[in-house]
């Protein structure tokens, strides 16, 4: 085992000042073992965020490195680079517009560890504009002066909606290095791809056969305009949702596991690197023609009609 109980695995490539926020909170986890934070960068930004380690919690290490800026951002390739540098025994995947109070990495583990738990999820609450607008810049938040007071408000009813089972992703690392961790060919709904094929992974083992949400974690999602990322929704499920109906048919099946080359870095960079964009058509794709052809049809019954 190692001495680190949990590593957090971050990106950022835009919408910086909510990475800001959502680093910060974890630089100010109170939290008395060793905890490290692994902040992917695909920018030109490292300073920025080295200056927000100032005054974190000494048991938090604390890797920050960068890489070129792709055309389009795959988030499972990203994962997958920070997996590669993670020392905890668990792994969480969390999104970086999400900021978070500050007992959560701790209180996650100890549900992880009470419930011997493989992989969990936790859940969000979606702060609208104005909650977010009212945040203080990243720096000014310290130990005295945190996130908790979101911690405290949440519950009240009439508002923003609450997403249960919607991050962070939790999972054993040797569980995630077991599968290959995240498929680069998923752009999208990455979260529920990892989760099937490591609870189809852990019953195969014999030690949990669903997934595990605990209700009462709240991180707390910066609200922000869509994402192009869900140009790529329909693509994506065309993978994951018959690989998941595979593997629920056949309870040997070994499609959980992906071919990702874990320890070969410069092979986890090109797979960030070379990711390119779908289509923003691609869900359209399928009955384009069809629709097409149809319209064309129409409108020359009309003109006949006319005649």
């Amino acid at each position: 085992m190692s001495d680190v109980a949990l590593t957090i695995v971050l990106n950022a490539m835009g919408r910086l000042e909510l990475a800001d926020l959502g680093f910060r909170s974890w630089m100010l986890q109170k939290w008395d073992q060793p905890y490290e934070v692994v902040l992917s960068l695909f920018n030109d930004q490292q300073a920025r965020y080295e200056a927000l380690t100032q005054g974190k919690n000494p048991n938090c290490r604390v890797t920050i490195r960068s890489y070129d800026r792709p055309a389009f951002f795959n988030i499972s390739a990203a994962n997958n680079l920070g997996l590669h540098f993670a020392s905890g025994d668990y792994v969480m995947f969390a999104n970086s517009d999400v900021v978070y109070p500050s007992s959560y990495g701790q209180r996650f583990i100890n549900n992880m560890l009470r419930h011997r738990c493989g992989c969990a999820v936790g859940s969000r609450y979606n702060l609208n504009s104005e909650q977010t607008t009212a945040l203080k810049s990243a720096a000014e938040y310290t130990h005295e002066n945190n996130f908790d007071f979101l911690d405290a408000q949440w519950s009240y009813v009439g508002g923003p909606p609450i997403w249960y089972t919607c991050g962070p992703w939790v999972i054993r690392r040797d569980v995630a290095r077991a599968i290959g961790c995240f498929d680069p060919a998923v752009l999208v709904s990455e979260d529920d791809d990892l989760t099937s094929r490591a609870v189809h992974y852990l019953a195969k083992q014999g030690e949990q056969d669903s997934n595990m949400c605990f209700l009462q974690m709240m991180g707390f999602h910066l609200y922000h305009s869509g994402s192009e990322l869900f140009d790529a929704h329909h693509l994506a499920h065309q993978i994951i949702d018959p690989r998941r109906d595979r593997m629920r048919a056949k309870f040997d099946s070994r499609e959980e596991i992906i071919p990702n080359r874990l320890d070969d870095l410069n092979w986890l960079v090109q797979q960030v690197r070379e990711t390119k964009k779908p289509s923003p058509l691609a869900k359209y794709r399928q009955n384009t023609f069809r629709k097409i052809s149809g319209r064309i049809t129409a409108a020359a019954k009309i003109l006949i009609a006319r005649r």
